[in-house]
């Protein structure tokens, strides 16, 4: 009884109140879903990134009566900056907000019971979190907090780490029921700026969430945050009144939680473009972006002796020769051709890595529905999320795995989720398309054959 109580209460004064508050000091023009959705997506990151800085620059790890402090100062200061804006409109929910709000309560609640808690001591993630605590599977740490956490990008510690210290063994379960439900909230507003059609944002809402390829990851993955941020920022990209503030926390984070994300920049940079952001905002979003992303340079300093030595690079001890184009060069890892003299397929696995993304994909969405992302692709051309956005977001990073030789084992296929959020819009758009005339429906489905 007594935790039936207090997680509710802890889930509101830790996360709950900073979230909002920050929401009206950043965006004061959000309501309805956007404001809760904005609230709840914050007050996970904001605390996170404020708990990671404070163990960094004291080498102690974090209590609850810690974070319960460091949650009210959050608090304090946006209370202090939103105070004589305040939000510009008293909060309302339409009847479409209230549907999207229903999706998300229960992708939650799906992805709260979906969380499978006997991979815990497995996962990475929640290893390199406990540090935050002053512990690891050989008991407490001593020193740095973080100087045994090698191989865990510091961005999924700020997002899973805060809830350890407020939930103990139940935090990591909430984290993962909190990212379902932004999921499905953020690409329900995604869909909803790109089509204008409630029963297309819905549809881009349940795609998002309840799809196989996420669902086979039952655990707080950092390819399942980066499929969640991704959302939000591309939601920023169709949607010109998000704050570019509000923007760059997010790409810092996400720059945090997976460094492979500095390939999406791209497509990020041709959606702002697109909306004509002024000069002051490019200058406000590198400045948000470099901040959140000290930290984890800080980090790599720290621990690897230098704030480019990223915690992949620290696996792999020597280089391997590799030739392009007649000029020779190391690296740490293996590529494939072109690096390499012929098209290697890596042991155990059935395709080439570049193909075997593609089969991947095709596994987890079938047939039809990529066929259906292929048309959308080309269907979304006057939409706020136009072809050069998706492919900018995507395609470096999957030219950059498909050179890899020695690398995508089931477990990792995950990847791809970062650069992909785009093509769920992609694939509901190629379904309207499809039924927009019996003929379009008749090619989609020859086609898919």
């Amino acid at each position: 009884m007594m935790n039936v109580l207090i997680f509710p209460l802890l889930a509101v004064t830790v996360f709950g109140l900073p979230g909002y508050l920050w929401t009206r000091a950043l965006w004061p023009s959000a309501n309805g879903v956007a404001r809760i959705t904005s609230a709840l997506l914050l007050g996970q990151i904001l605390i996170g990134l404020v708990t990671v800085l404070w163990v960094q620059l004291t080498h102690a790890p974090c209590s609850l009566e810690l974070l319960l402090a460091l949650s009210a100062s959050c608090s304090a200061a946006a209370a202090l900056i939103g105070k004589r804006r305040g939000f510009d409109t008293p909060f309302m929910c339409s009847p479409q907000d209230r549907r999207l709000l229903g999706l998300g309560v229960l992708a939650g609640f799906v992805f709260l019971v979906h969380y499978d808690r006997e991979l815990f001591q497995f996962n990475c993630v929640n290893e390199a979190a406990r540090q935050l605590l002053g512990m690891n599977r050989y008991g407490t740490t001593e020193g740095y907090p973080f100087a045994t956490n090698l191989n865990v990008r510091l961005g999924n510690v700020a997002l899973v780490g805060p809830s350890f210290i407020a939930f103990a063994s139940f935090g990591p379960r909430w984290v993962y029921g909190v990212t379902g439900a932004l999921i499905a909230l953020l690409a329900g507003l995604v869909g909803r700026s790109v089509f204008t059609d409630e029963r297309a944002a819905i549809s881009t809402s349940v795609l998002a969430a309840f799809n196989p390829y996420v669902f086979a990851i039952p655990i707080n993955d950092e390819n399942v945050f980066s499929w969640m941020l991704g959302f939000a920022i591309l939601f920023a990209l169709v949607q010109r009144r998000v704050p570019i503030l509000w923007l760059g926390i997010i790409l810092g984070l996400l720059l945090g939680v997976r460094h492979i994300a500095v390939l999406v920049l791209p497509g990020i940079a041709i959606g702002l473009l697109y909306q004509r952001r002024t000069p002051g905002e490019w200058l406000l979003l590198l400045v948000s972006t470099g901040v959140v992303c000290g930290l984890w340079a800080l980090h790599h300093d720290q621990v690897f002796g230098s704030p480019f030595t990223f915690e992949s690079f620290r696996e792999y001890h020597q280089d391997y020769p590799h030739s392009f184009l007649g000029h020779e060069f190391g690296f740490r890892g293996l590529l494939n051709w072109p690096f390499h003299a012929e098209w290697i397929r890596t042991p155990y696995n059935a395709y080439p890595t570049s193909i075997l993304m593609v089969f991947w994909w095709m596994d987890r969405f079938g047939v039809l529905l990529s066929v259906a992302a292929i048309f959308g692709v080309f269907a979304l051309r006057g939409t706020p999320l136009r072809p050069l956005i998706i492919g900018g977001y995507g395609a470096l990073i999957w030219l950059q795995l498909s050179v890899l030789e020695s690398w995508m084992q089931p477990n990792k296929m995950g990847i791809q989720l970062v650069g992909t959020p785009a093509l769920v819009l992609a694939t509901v758009a190629g379904i309207r398309w499809a039924f927009s005339s019996p003929r379009r429906c008749v090619y989609w489905c020859l086609v898919s054959t």
